[in-house]
């Protein structure tokens, strides 16, 4: 862990730090001393100005995980009670406000008026689907149809709720066979029945109906009678694999209660691939093209991330069991077992009698046939999974997958600290899958305004623009229900170049040249997309770094290029840029880059983060709507990249913030 100390260069400091910390010969990096130890993850920081005599304390928490490489800015808060339930493939919002359906293209300021439709209390649980067949809605426990997205109907209604990351469909372009997926998930109290995956299956000329394709004992009767399997509290999470069609779910809370299951024939059937600890309590399950990723749900650290590689199921043609059923030889006592059968006390050891549904330890007396099975819960030689992070404090909740600055799918995950072994703060982490398959995690944002175990941030969609919407949920300082607007400035850890695109000429009308700069390497090829930023290789075009290219007139079109870099010949991507018809241009649209101007509701100040050096050092002037100068100030950003506006004095309204330097000038609107 290291992190930067700023001092004034017109003053003089002394600094102290805890045990647990020490200051590297510039006096400017905080490193720890030792690898990470969950019981001693508390730090402070003294500064004292040698000219004055003031001093100032700064309390840190230590982590084992990546941070203040990439960042979540928050760029916008409004207290409404807005919604935003889902979006379709080319990035349209659909949106809950006032007990109305709306969609836009276009953030929370161009909501287009769909029909009225009232959610349940829970409305950050509510998610939309748009599929071939028709739009679904699910608020709590209803699930509604539409075919036009302006009349709905109650199509079913599940015994139990759902869940974030818990509706989803599956669509076979060569019968136009249409599938959707969801489940029950119960609150505390509610335990008492089965819960159930449905599905609907509408093919052409038969809409199908609703049915149950999957049921799990409930935690009652599973109580009742520990012999019931599989039983589960609640099932948290179902996915539909992009790249297979497979479905996933995991399920909790108890070690016997957690596990992971998937169907290749539509739910038809269902195969176990694992169970038996926290490990398997899964909140959430995503994909790429060489992956399957979880996270866990458990108070009880150290929370993890794991994933699983398609050269296992390519390889056996199927996702192996890893907590495999054995019904013969012994067991082994290095292992745990969950009993599925026994015969006079077969597992027990002494005065300790075992009954069907424990988890025991191995025993050489425990002789295995039919009448004495086990299922085997942590054998090393059956586990394939790869452990991606270890994230100790957080119990890691929904996910959703934006895009970065490159067009590149970041997941994000929700935290909040109900392990609480290092702090209070719920956190949201991003997770890149590089090139070379491993994967980069880090921290992207950190609040310290927590009221209880629960308090995060409830994350919704990401915009065409690149606005990524979450909600809070139990934080101080903020109101009850409010939804923030983020932009991602995600940054590869690496240490090249990677490039960026840049308009050269606009030669006429939706025709213009583009040229790469600023890159390290070779570069291989240039890359097209459209809204849903799915990227197609130009064929037509060399390793040139200018092209011409002609920009859709009627949507806009993304281009980036492909750059081998380091001795390894890794390709990376470059940031992209967006052209957008009627000659209006974007560059890089998620993310400047360069420079980046937010309004940060938590220090009230507002942010202004560069790393251009061409424009330094600069006059940073801040102006109201009207273009009257409020605040200029100097800074010089070859210094120190951030420079904080103070704005306590200053009304809610909108701003803009100038910087001149060298002869250019950057313009930026902020609401505060």
């Amino acid at each position: 862990m290291e992190f930067r100390i700023e001092k004034s260069s017109a003053d003089s400091v002394s600094i102290t730090c805890s045990p647990n910390l020490y200051i590297s010969d510039d006096k400017t990096w905080v490193n720890t001393i030792n690898s990470f130890n969950i019981k001693d993850t508390k730090a402070w920081i003294a500064v004292k100005s040698l000219n004055s005599g003031s001093t100032d304390t700064c309390f840190v928490s230590i982590v084992p995980w990546s941070a203040n490489i990439s960042s979540l800015n928050i760029v916008n808060f409004t207290k409404e009670k807005y919604s935003i339930i889902g979006k379709d493939n080319d990035n349209t919002l659909y949106v809950v406000y006032n007990s109305k359906l709306y969609k836009t293209e276009k953030g929370l300021n161009n909501l287009e008026f769909l029909s009225n439709f009232k959610l349940s209390n829970n409305e950050y649980h509510a998610e939309f689907l748009k599929t071939p067949a028709g739009s679904f809605i699910r608020s709590e426990k209803d699930i509604y149809f539409s075919e036009d997205e302006k009349n709905w109907k109650l199509d079913y209604t599940t015994s139990g709720r759902g869940i974030r990351n818990s509706f989803a469909y599956s669509y076979d372009s060569i019968s136009k066979t249409v599938r959707v997926f969801t489940h029950d998930y119960s609150t505390t109290g509610l335990d008492t029945f089965p819960h159930g995956v449905y599905r609907r299956e509408i093919k052409p000329g038969n809409p199908g109906k609703w049915e149950k394709v999957m049921t799990f004992y409930s935690k009652v009767q599973w109580e009742n009678n520990s012999s019931l399997f599989p039983a589960c509290r609640h099932i948290h999470t179902l996915s539909v694999d992009p790249y297979t069609n497979h479905i996933w779910i995991g399920s909790g809370d108890m070690n016997q209660h957690s596990h992971i299951y998937y169907s290749e024939d539509n739910g038809n059937t269902w195969k176990h691939v694992g169970m038996g600890s926290q490990e398997w309590r899964i909140l959430s399950i995503w994909f790429t093209e060489k992956y399957v990723y979880w996270s866990m749900d458990t108070n009880i650290p150290p929370q993890k991330i794991f994933r699983v590689s398609r050269d296992v199921y390519r390889k056996n043609g199927f996702w192996p069991d890893m907590s495999a059923v054995v019904k013969a030889g012994k067991t082994d006592s290095r292992l745990q077992y969950m009993i599925l059968s026994q015969t006079n006390q077969n597992f027990s050891v002494g005065n300790n009698k075992s009954n069907v549904g424990d988890i025991v330890l191995g025993n050489q007396k425990a002789i295995l046939n039919d009448s004495n099975q086990v299922m085997v819960l942590n054998d090393p030689s059956l586990d394939y999974r790869e452990l991606v992070a270890a994230l100790p404090n957080n119990a890691l909740w929904s996910n959703i997958q934006v895009f970065d600055d490159k067009g590149d799918i970041v997941t994000l995950i929700n935290s909040n600290a109900e392990g609480q072994v290092i702090d209070k703060r719920p956190r949201i982490f991003g997770i890149k899958e590089r090139v070379d398959g491993s994967a980069d995690l880090q921290e992207l944002i950190s609040m310290n305004n927590a009221i209880d175990w629960y308090s995060q941030l409830w994350p919704f969609e990401q915009d065409s623009e690149g606005n990524i919407y979450y909600q809070s949920l139990y934080l101080k300082d903020v109101a009850n229900y409010g939804v923030f607007q983020l932009k991602l400035n995600w940054k590869d850890n690496t240490e090249f170049r990677t490039g960026k695109i840049s308009v050269l000429n606009h030669l006429r009308r939706n025709k213009y040249s583009l040229k790469l700069q600023d890159f390290d390497g070779q570069l291989v090829k240039w890359q097209y997309a459209k809204s849903n930023l799915k990227w197609s290789d130009l064929s037509t075009l060399t390793g040139n770094d200018t092209i011409e290219v002609n920009c859709d007139s009627i949507s806009p079109t993304y281009y980036r290029a492909i750059i081998e870099v380091g001795s390894t010949r890794t390709q990376v991507s470059s940031s992209y840029i967006k052209l957008s018809p009627n000659n209006n241009t974007d560059i890089n649209v998620n993310n400047n880059t360069d420079v980046n101007v937010y309004y940060n509701i938590l220090t009230r100040k507002i942010e202004v983060n560069c790393k251009d050096s061409n424009i330094c050092p600069a006059n940073v002037i801040l102006c109201d709507i009207t273009g009257k100068i409020i605040k200029a100030e100097i800074c010089n950003f070859d210094i120190n990249n951030t420079h904080l506006i103070n704005i306590n004095d200053l009304k809610s309204g909108v701003y803009i913030v100038s910087l001149l330097g060298k002869g250019q000038k950057r313009t930026f609107k902020v609401i505060i």
